[in-house]
């Protein structure tokens, strides 16, 4: 009995509450974002021999490397050899980058487009020189620009662990002085 009655109250109040919908007639607004809007502001973003973003990864390197004690001859030579080729960077074609180039970057690449839903256009890839050259993946982050530095530390089950971010300097402005009239 109990369970007619709930029953039957249920669909009682599931009518009203259709009648009272179809009696609103309030207009809906429902809005669609374009496929081509950009929300992402890469106005700021630096160049791959950008000298300010290249002594913050240069430092970035200098003190991961500081931390890490020397063990022989050959980590001593690895190191300087490390900061030597990080002076200068080539900006790659993200369009043009196959995931058989390197793949820690493709990885990392496809990992934040998908997690931050941008686009290629979103991002900057710098390489350095060397045999073994270290990647920066740049892009937006907040009102800063994250830097991976790709391919020189291991990769953890996270991905890649080692970015700095780099805040772009603030555009400077003319003092404008108002006329006394304006005031």
């Amino acid at each position: 009995m109990r369970y007619c009655l709930c029953l039957a109250l249920s669909l009682f109040l599931s009518s009203w509450s259709v009648q009272a919908a179809e009696n609103d007639s309030t207009p809906i607004m429902v809005i669609y974002p374009s496929d081509g809007d950009n929300y992402v502001n890469t106005d700021n973003m630096p160049d791959c021999n950008d000298s300010r973003l290249i002594s913050e990864v240069k430092e970035a390197i200098r003190s991961y490397l500081d931390d890490m004690p020397p063990m022989s001859i050959l980590d001593y030579r690895k190191r300087h050899l490390v900061l030597k080729n990080i002076e200068k960077y080539t900006e790659v074609a993200i369009d043009e980058f196959k995931p058989s180039d390197n793949y820690l970057v493709a990885n990392e690449l496809t990992t934040t487009k998908i997690n931050q839903h941008m686009t290629n256009s979103d991002f900057r890839l710098c390489a350095s020189g060397g045999q073994k050259p270290i990647y920066l993946l740049i892009y937006p982050e907040d009102f800063r620009y994250r830097v991976q530095i790709i391919d020189f530390i291991a990769p953890t089950s996270k991905g890649n662990a080692f970015s700095l971010l780099y805040t772009p300097t603030v555009k400077q402005y003319d003092k404008i002085e108002l006329d006394k009239s304006e005031n």
